[in-house]
């Protein structure tokens, strides 16, 4: 009876390493052909990405210049409202000169006192600010065109009474 040869250790070693080595070469592979798609995947999305990115900055960059432009003209309405409710003329627009104000004078009104201060009599008030309050100036012609006062009722605007509109 012949006894049968036991595989040695070192043997079973080798083989198994052997096995190791194919499946490891195998992964490789099937890994690199897997970037590779990976690759052509990412050319294939970049170009289009790409493109709709620059379309995006021009449409932004256009949208901002209308958007700007529009700030723009709104602002310069505002500010002529804004002018034109002052009776103030833009400079150098001869067509946006007011018109003088009529000869009459607008009724005084005094603005409501703010709340905590004390008011004087109306006698001793009036009489020594008039005293004090300085005098106009006459206009002469010694004083630069860039100079001159605009004829505007400044007692139409909230807040501002007759002194201080002298003023």
């Amino acid at each position: 009876m012949a006894k049968k040869k036991k595989p040695s250790v070192d043997n079973i070693v080798k083989k198994v390493n052997k096995e190791f080595e194919k499946t490891a070469a195998q992964i490789e592979s099937l890994i690199h052909d897997a970037l590779k798609q990976i690759e052509a995947l990412q050319g294939q999305i970049q170009e289009p990405v790409k493109k709709l990115m620059k379309d995006l900055d021009g449409r932004r960059e256009k949208e901002m210049k209308r958007v700007s432009d529009e700030l723009e003209r709104r602002l310069g309405e505002f500010q002529q409202g804004v002018m034109d409710r002052l009776g103030i003329a833009a400079k150098g627009d001869p067509e946006s000169q007011p018109e003088p104000p009529a000869k009459s004078s607008p009724p005084s009104v005094k603005p409501p006192s703010p709340p905590g201060k004390r008011t004087q009599p109306a006698g001793k008030a009036t009489a020594s600010r008039a005293a004090t309050a300085p005098k106009p100036k006459p206009k002469t012609e010694t004083q630069p065109a860039s100079k001159t006062a605009v004829n505007t009722d400044l007692t139409r605007i909230k807040g501002i009474g007759p002194v201080t509109a002298k003023k």
